[in-house]
């Protein structure tokens, strides 16, 4: 069986990302950060790091006793207050198991967010982070603070650390963690302090097990990939379910119809996954019958309890160019190469198989429908990622067209088509792949 990928040509404009540009790839008009982007970009990078442990910076230390109290340093102190009383009463404490999804939670985090986005300058905002770092529960704090750099007008281009970096209990399974505990504890030559270089540790995600070899746990190198999964996140963040959609400017990105769009398309690549390994088509979901297939995490928590886009430059190699550019060497870029959206390059195709997988790529050539608003005009796509601008979109058709409609196969080929038949070879699953 030969599966089909689609591809829209729209008249004869290039098609071009908004969601990064390769390094390979400059962005012309290069921009550089200046001293006072480069002090808030070391800022985030120092009170996100190794977010567990107190804070080992000195000149935050004086901020980390209270928070500032001053009506005149809040935008909407209305919504400040609400916070104040919230905490009084009590927030979740420092180390507790934290979720987003747990409606208790996800008041505390829109509260904190409040707290942080309605700062009336960067030295109130500063402070108050540093005084939420030491405070308040990780998990709360990530989210708040992460929301705060997405969706602040002033805080749009700030790069943050990968999530699998600043939380990575998240994200890799417990073999790697043990695996890297045990390096640490007892290789003097592993870590960047030590070398300064990469550190590999190699997990098989298809044959942790035996059983990994068969049913749903062997599509886990997919479902449980660090990219794919800090897209998703990355997502929610940018279009956060519990956000207005009118007071955020949601409503120009076409929240609703992006939502379910991602959706799908998260649901066909999955499928596309599905059908290289031979597991057939999806069965329909039943709320009144009990799945075949559970999910057996195999994450753990930073305590210790187990859990029921190109890929990011490391926190060690930005914080190095961070701090050379601070320091007067060389020039901190601003570009979207680190841009916190866009859905991971290498997963842009499924798997294949080391025979090659049958596949037929398919184009098409439709006429140019403008979007209500040029493309990149509100906002700077050299460096952000443009949520709530309205001007994201190449064109004004829906999401996924034409196949956002019902087809009629009977008269469904036309000129404007074109098919290619192609193979997609992928190494056997004993041998490692090569990251580069």
């Amino acid at each position: 069986m030969r599966l089909t990928v689609v591809a829209i040509a729209l008249g004869l404009v290039a098609l071009t990302s908004a969601a990064y540009y390769p390094s390979s790839h400059p962005v012309k008009g290069v921009k550089y950060a200046d001293k006072d982007f480069l002090f808030k970009q070391k800022f985030f990078f120092e009170v996100l790091r190794n977010i567990h442990l107190p804070l080992q910076f000195e000149e935050y230390l004086p901020y980390t006793k209270s928070y500032i109290t001053d009506e005149s340093k809040y935008v909407n102190f209305e919504e400040v207050a609400e916070f104040f009383n919230f905490y009084k009463v009590g927030f979740l404490g420092k180390g507790e198991l934290f979720s987003i999804y747990n409606k208790e939670y996800m008041t505390q985090t829109y509260l904190l967010f409040n707290f942080f986005y309605n700062a009336v300058d960067f030295d109130t905002f500063y402070k108050n982070v540093v005084w939420a770092r030491e405070n308040v529960n990780e998990g709360i704090f990530i989210s708040a603070l992460t929301l705060t750099v997405f969706q602040h007008p002033e805080l749009k281009g700030f790069v943050l650390p990968a999530i699998y970096e600043i939380y990575p209990y998240y994200f890799f399974n417990t073999n790697v963690i043990h695996s890297v505990t045990f390096r640490k504890q007892y290789d003097q030559k592993f870590g960047f302090a030590s070398n300064g270089k990469y550190n590999v540790v190699y997990d098989n995600y298809t044959a942790t097990y035996p059983i990994d070899y068969y049913g749903e746990e062997k599509l886990a190198y997919f479902t449980e990939d660090i990219g794919l999964n800090a897209y998703y996140y990355n997502f929610m963040m940018d279009y956060p379910y519990f956000l207005g959609t009118d007071k955020w400017n949601f409503s120009k990105d076409r929240r609703g119809e992006l939502y379910l769009y991602m959706y799908q398309q998260l649901i066909a690549r999955y499928y596309l996954e599905r059908q290289v390994n031979f597991l057939g088509p999806i069965e329909e979901f039943d709320y009144d019958f009990p799945l075949k297939t559970g999910y057996w995490s195999k994450l753990s928590y930073y305590n210790g309890i187990r859990s029921s886009v190109r890929d990011r430059t490391t926190y060690t190699e930005l914080y190095k160019k961070i701090m050379t550019a601070y320091n007067g060497g060389e020039k901190f870029v601003l570009d979207n190469s680190e841009a916190h959206c866009g859905f991971p390059d290498r997963l842009l195709l499924p798997k294949g198989l080391p025979s090659g997988y049958e596949m037929t790529f398919y184009f098409i050539v439709t006429p140019y429908y403008a979007p209500k608003v040029p493309q990149f005009s509100t906002y700077d796509n050299t460096y952000q990622c443009g949520v709530g601008s309205g001007s994201k979109y190449i064109d004004d058709l829906p999401f996924g067209y034409p196949f956002d409609r019902d087809i009629d196969f009977s008269y469904f080929y036309t000129k404007n088509m074109y098919f290619k038949d192609v193979l997609i070879y992928h190494s056997e699953e004993t041998k490692v792949n090569s990251s580069y």
